[in-house]
């Protein structure tokens, strides 16, 4: 048995009174995990632990033979009651745990990840005004996972290659390449953290170009598979 912190990343179905949910923990990396619950007042695991980027405290149940293991209690740690009732929050949420499930895999210990994530929802609870703040986790997510982004742009490198994740002097192949008027702005967005996102004016054009190009960065890195399924979600919520 480990104890240990973990952020909740999403939850499926499984029957009547179970779910599996996939949780990115401090001691042991990504980890699924079958929930049976219980109804009852003197249960350890409630299910209303479990929703997007909730921060717990857990002891897992590990066995070598199988793939999806079990948990003896589960905890809540910080409260996220903005990001449960804020309709922008949850969607930020959402999209953030989708992110972290495709691009996530091992199964070990990275405590700089992990508090790095743990610190992105922690912003994104206390935020007033969250409506960029994914834009600056992408940008950062790349960078501790290894294929940050140099922005070198200037007159003489003006082509953003999504391949190398650098700015080139030369317009490659459409696939690979924004034109110049777009690797500008996709320059000037790059500026973006966790310490001015809330006082940047970004228009929802940009705000697109930049989420689309981030993601089409990841895909370069993964696979062409690399689908989120929230983005739509989360275009339409920002537009209302």
């Amino acid at each position: 048995m480990i104890k240990t912190e973990a952020i909740i990343l999403s939850k499926i179905k499984y029957n009547d009174f179970s779910f599996i949910t996939k949780l990115y923990s401090l001691e042991l990396g990504m980890v699924s995990v079958l929930i049976r619950f219980s109804n009852s007042k003197r249960a350890k695991i409630k299910p209303n632990v479990f929703f997007p980027l909730n921060i717990v405290d857990t002891e897992f149940v590990m066995k070598n033979t199988r793939n999806i293991q079990s948990i003896n209690y589960c905890n809540c740690v910080f409260p996220i009651n903005n990001i449960c009732e804020n309709v922008f929050k949850f969607t930020i949420a959402q999209f953030i745990s989708e992110i972290l499930i495709k691009s996530i895999k091992e199964e070990i210990s990275n405590p700089n990840l992990y508090n790095f994530i743990k610190e992105t929802v922690i912003y994104l609870e206390k935020s007033d005004k969250p409506s960029n703040l994914h834009l600056a986790f992408l940008k950062d997510f790349a960078k501790a996972l290894g294929f940050g982004i140099t922005n070198n742009f200037c007159r003489d490198i003006p082509y953003f290659n999504l391949k190398e994740g650098v700015f080139l002097p030369i317009y490659t192949t459409a696939n690979e390449s924004l034109e110049i008027n777009q690797s500008e702005i996709f320059s000037a967005l790059l500026n973006i953290n966790f310490e001015n996102f809330e006082n940047l004016q970004i228009n929802n054009d940009f705000k697109k170009l930049f989420l689309n190009t981030m993601i089409r960065y990841f895909k370069f890195h993964f696979n062409d598979n690399f689908e989120i399924k929230s983005l739509e979600v989360l275009e339409t919520v920002f537009k209302t």
